[in-house]
């Protein structure tokens, strides 16, 4: 119970008093509660036949534990043991793990630990109840007790508004339990409405696919506020390459039908592309370090630091194209603008035309959103995903807007409804968000997409211009070449 309230004490606002969580010895005789309670008598019988029973219990607990083993039986893979223990805070000494008797003995066989290790524990400072499925007994299936524990952590997290992070290593629902794992209110599907109720109270949903994520499973990553994929180890799909081979005749590997690169670069399901399971790992500690919580308020408000590259007018004055504000290379003015030039990337592999991340300035976590070309359908998703994620978490946003002209007046390119849709959801997050607001026009202002990053019509807090900057419907001279092409159509 002690670690309990270190762990969970400023969510409740409880704070613990044991000696092993707080003061010293000395410390303590300052309380001013009254001393209670009398020293135990270990050589009255009745405490001896006490203690000898007990003993058995604490035995039979631990014989218990063992029967249940957590090791990795696939080669190169982490076992869940391994993965909690590279994800937590290696100062940390409050680990709590909730119902790991669930599953013992059930009607279907025994399911250790329920095929999921639900813990408490601190990651990158903050408290997290943390979800890891056992992909090593019976490749994670979910059984009826492994939902029931699942829901339950879910339920702690709403109480004491703790952020939930899921270790995705699941085949999905043992199928001939369905009937009490599927249809009904407290099944599968409530997990995931329980995902995106948590996320809309700003508790957040942090996922790592670090093998199959299959079936139903597939929507556990992609109704988290940020997902992250290992590649060649995580997949997701709602069918395996067998059953895409029954029911279509089409052989593909798994890493063509939801492999990390699919989902990262191509669906932009996930957000996170990792090379390997501690790379992986690493990236979620990374996350939870950028939430804008309470536990870890302090954390994010670092000192300030200047840019380990510098921020000298030659450096930017060097890097601005003379001929082409387009080609700005804009990851050297990010490095060039924020504290120790650190920079933590969302979606990098998706919609590259757009850069966003967090970064502090002044000491401060921000959200930045950078064009780096054509403001496109992805990129218009994967910017109206990140305003709404920070919107959420409260974190400023910085604008850095550089947005070329693509003519959609003159042709139809961009036209498209699935583009123009894209941008209008943009628009709308950046309208509706709450969040302070700055935008620096580092290049061109160029067309409606402009308006989509932040625009002076969507009200930002501040907007600056640099010296070389344009803002214009399109580009005068592709606007003259079309003119004296077809004069007729530009008659007035």
């Amino acid at each position: 119970m002690a670690h309990f309230f270190k762990l969970l004490g400023r969510s409740v606002w409880i704070t613990c008093r044991c000696r092993s969580c707080h003061a010293p010895a000395s410390h303590q005789a300052h309380s001013t509660y009254p001393v209670c309670g009398t020293e135990v008598d270990h050589s009255d019988p009745v405490v001896e036949e006490n203690v000898t029973h007990n003993k058995t219990l604490y035995e039979r607990h631990a014989e218990l534990l063992s029967s249940m083993p957590l090791q990795s039986t696939r080669e190169g893979v982490l076992s869940v043991t391994d993965r909690l223990s590279v994800l937590a805070d290696k100062d940390n000494n409050c680990y709590l793990e909730l119902s790991e008797f669930a599953g013992l003995k059930m009607s279907y066989g025994s399911v250790p630990r329920g095929n999921t290790v639900v813990v408490i524990t601190r990651v990158s400072g903050t408290p997290c109840i943390i979800t890891a499925n056992n992909g090593s007994f019976k490749g994670g299936t979910i059984y009826p007790v492994t939902l029931r524990k699942s829901l339950r952590a879910q339920e702690i997290a709403r109480r004491n508004r703790i952020p939930c992070i899921y270790l995705v290593d699941s085949g999905g629902a043992y199928l001939p339990l369905q009937a009490e794992i599927f249809p009904d209110r407290n099944h599968g599907g409530r997990g995931f409405r329980n995902q995106a109720v948590l996320s809309s109270m700003g508790i957040p949903q942090v996922t790592l696919v670090c093998g199959p994520c299959t079936a139903g499973g597939a929507y556990v990553p992609t109704m988290s506020d940020e997902a992250g994929m290992v590649h060649k180890l995580g997949t997701v799909y709602l069918a395996g390459p067998p059953l895409v081979k029954a029911a279509t005749g089409e052989s593909v590997t798994q890493e063509e039908l939801g492999g990390a690169h699919v989902h990262c670069s191509i669906s932009g399901c996930t957000d996170h592309f990792t090379g390997s399971e501690s790379e992986g790992l690493a990236t979620i500690r990374r996350v939870i370090a950028s939430l804008n919580t309470k536990e870890n308020l302090l954390q994010l408000s670092a000192p300030a630091q200047s840019p380990r590259l510098g921020h000298s007018m030659e450096d930017f004055a060097g890097l601005i194209p003379h001929n082409d504000p387009h080609q700005l290379p804009i990851m050297e003015v990010i490095s060039r603008i924020f504290d120790g030039s650190e920079f933590q990337s969302f979606k990098e592999c998706y919609g590259t035309n757009l850069i966003t991340g967090f970064a502090r300035l002044q000491g401060n976590v921000v959200g930045v959103l950078a064009n780096d070309g054509v403001l496109g359908a992805e990129e218009a998703v994967k910017g109206t995903h990140f305003v709404r994620m920070c919107s959420v978490r409260d974190i400023p946003l910085i604008f850095l807007q550089n947005t070329p002209p693509d003519d959609e007046f003159l042709s139809a390119h961009g036209n498209d409804g699935i583009t123009v849709k894209a941008r209008a959801q943009m628009m709308a997050a950046v309208s509706c968000s709450q969040v302070p607001k700055l935008t620096v026009v580092v290049g061109g202002a160029y067309g409606p997409s402009s308006y989509a990053m932040c625009g002076l019509a969507l009200k930002p807090n501040f907007l600056f211009t640099w010296p070389h900057s344009k803002v214009a419907i399109g580009d005068p001279a592709d606007v003259a070449a079309a003119m004296s092409r077809q004069p007729e159509v530009f008659r007035w």
